[in-house]
């Protein structure tokens, strides 16, 4: 019986596959009827890009689509609970309403792959900006 020694690369152990140094006269080599080429690398999805939009009482978080991605979740926080997460299906956009002015919302968006594993995005802060005063007001 012969031991092959796997032969594998960081990125590619880390997916899961990995090659072996066969000889052209292994049985398998030898059997025309196998079609097997090894291993495949499954569609690697990567971090939406995130983007805050900041205005009155709301804050718009904004991402591209990554592609292959089979949906997405968005993740805030205000800095004094913990993180609530929102399912987002294939929406690239989320606005968050009815938000207390002066404090600072934190987000995260992740693109899901198919078995539901996440890739996150980096966490982002946006600080609710206060009212502004209208035309004609006198003011203090």
């Amino acid at each position: 019986m012969r031991f092959m020694k796997p032969l594998c690369l960081g990125a590619v152990l880390l997916l899961g596959g990995c090659f072996s140094d066969e000889s052209p006269n292994s049985p398998k080599a030898d059997n025309p009827a196998n079609t097997d080429t090894g291993p495949t690398l499954a569609a690697i999805l990567v971090a939406p890009q995130l983007r805050l939009e900041p205005r009155q009482g709301a804050v718009t978080a904004r991402w591209e689509g990554v592609s292959e991605a089979a949906g997405y979740r968005l993740y805030w926080r205000d800095g004094y609970n913990g993180q609530t997460a929102v399912e987002m299906g294939g929406q690239l956009s989320y606005d968050h309403t009815g938000l207390q002015a002066g404090q600072t919302y934190y987000y995260q968006v992740a693109a899901l792959d198919q078995e539901g594993a996440e890739h996150r995005s980096q966490e982002m802060g946006a600080i609710v900006p206060a009212a502004l005063a209208q035309r004609g007001d006198a003011g203090p």
